[in-house]
């Protein structure tokens, strides 16, 4: 590790059509997303709602590089899915939330795995967990007529568990809510 340089991972939210992403850079994207019509109409948001991208930032000090010494992140991000349907007395339809990665952390040609990183839940609702397998399911859940809802706060933690080249280190997470 160079001088006192401290490893930093950006992370942030943002949302495409039915996928929402967490732990990205760009400001391109909105936070949420609904897919209206006639039910069922789903509901996927990550991180503040708008146009802009949440970033979460990790800065691990120079004397506690890769000592196993956690590192929380900057700010907690809000993940909420919810679906409606209606009709009849038809079975519940199932909703499931997944979280997936296409690269692992980066700077230039240094990576860090996503392994690294976990998560604690604030009200257990979409359970604490770690990108120890990814893509990862975090939630499914059955909706029946009306509205169903499921949010959670998440609060990331680097777990600072290897040494790795000095840097700010960006990747990509993306959520997907599903309704069958």
């Amino acid at each position: 590790m160079g001088n006192s340089e401290a490893v930093a991972m950006m992370f942030a939210a943002r949302s495409l059509i039915a996928l929402g992403a967490v732990l990205a850079l760009s400001l391109a994207q909105a936070s949420h997303i609904s897919i209206s019509g006639p039910p069922p109409q789903l509901h996927l948001a990550v991180g503040t709602l708008g146009a802009t991208v949440d970033t979460v930032t990790f800065t691990v000090p120079s004397n506690a590089v890769g000592d196993g010494t956690e590192v929380g992140g900057s700010q907690s991000v809000l993940i909420e899915v919810a679906v409606k349907r209606s009709g009849g007395s038809g079975s519940p339809g199932s909703v499931v939330l997944t979280v997936d990665s296409f690269a692992p952390l980066a700077s230039g040609p240094n990576t860090i795995p996503w392994d690294e990183i976990r998560w604690d839940s604030a009200d257990g609702v979409i359970p604490a967990g770690s990108f120890d397998t990814l893509p990862k399911t975090l939630l499914s859940f059955a909706a029946g007529n009306g509205t169903t809802r499921r949010e959670d706060t998440h609060t990331f933690f680097f777990k600072n568990t290897s040494v790795y080249m000095a840097g700010t280190y960006n990747g990509t997470m993306i959520y997907t809510a599903m309704v069958f």
